[in-house]
């Protein structure tokens, strides 16, 4: 297990047999939890066997057939529990329960077996025929499959795909992965594009907003509410030919700012938590 993160780790994995999985790119598997309490999850793995070479963070870890890593967002418990008193509509919208899957992961120690099951195949597998520009949109831990995808495309020889990636996280210190991420920017910049997208839909919220108005007045705060709060360490976010950074939720202005547009040749992948896929491409089982 190799933390990455304040919620975030990775798990390396390793098949019984010392076999390889050999899934395809963008392929996923399906964890397991316990008997007791049985939820599946698809999960793609962001390197295994030679792959994790390729990754910055992972460099040191030993690589070898079969063993593979897993890229895990703890998702706890978040906003007020409508069936603890607080049932309104808006607390009813906003609530998440702790992801049972992830907390799950979480708690695994070493030598912890975990069931596995199958495979989840992509539906446009690899090479991508008649594929030129691909537009790989991720929020949060979606990030993997894009990773994946990244590794195959930039590093296998003769393919000239373009890729734009968009990666919208709540916070600079919830992206994933940058140090690869800034890395391929800059040594594959005629070919990929990194955008990060940091904040989300409610960029004009100021948390905590009584409390300075309190301690500061009425005055030191109408200029502040005229702009979006500070993002700490969003000025530390690369900007560059082929690396640039926004604010706020990764939506149709980032979209239309960054991405490439529609067109023949050109395929757009999105992956995130279900309500990425209700605002941008609707929901997974329509896509």
């Amino acid at each position: 297990v190799v933390a990455y993160n304040h919620d975030t780790s990775v798990f390396i994995f390793a098949t019984p047999t010392g076999e390889p999985l050999n899934l395809p790119t963008c392929g996923c598997l399906f964890l397991k939890t316990s008997e007791d309490n049985e939820v599946v999850r698809p999960y793609t793995p962001i390197a295994e066997g030679a792959d994790f070479q390729k990754l910055a963070f992972l460099k040191d870890e030993a690589s070898s057939a079969g063993r593979f890593a897993v890229m895990v967002k703890r998702y706890r418990e978040w906003g007020y529990d409508p069936d603890k008193g607080f049932d309104t509509p808006y607390f009813r919208a906003s609530f998440r329960p702790a992801g049972a899957c992830s907390n799950y992961v979480h708690s695994l120690r070493i030598n912890d077996v975990v069931q596995f099951q199958g495979s989840g195949k992509p539906r446009l597998r690899y090479p991508f025929e008649g594929v030129r520009r691909v537009n790989a949109i991720a929020v949060g831990a979606g990030v993997a499959p894009m990773v994946q995808a990244l590794m195959k495309i930039l590093y296998a020889p003769h393919d000239d795909v373009e890729v734009v990636l968009l990666y919208g996280n709540r916070s600079v210190q919830d992206i994933l992965l940058r140090e690869s991420l800034d890395a391929w920017a800059l040594r594959f910049a005629d070919r990929l594009k990194v955008v990060y997208a940091v904040g989300s839909r409610y960029a004009n919220v100021h948390s905590g907003l009584k409390s300075r108005v309190k301690k500061d007045g009425f005055s030191t705060t109408h200029d502040d509410l005229q702009r979006p709060p500070e993002l700490r360490g969003f000025d530390t976010l690369p900007e560059s030919k082929s690396q640039a950074r926004t604010t706020g939720w990764v939506g149709r202005d980032a979209i239309l700012a960054h991405a490439f547009p529609p067109s023949p040749d050109t395929r757009t992948f999105v992956c995130g938590l279900p309500a990425v896929y209700t605002t941008l491409c609707g929901p997974r089982s329509e896509t």
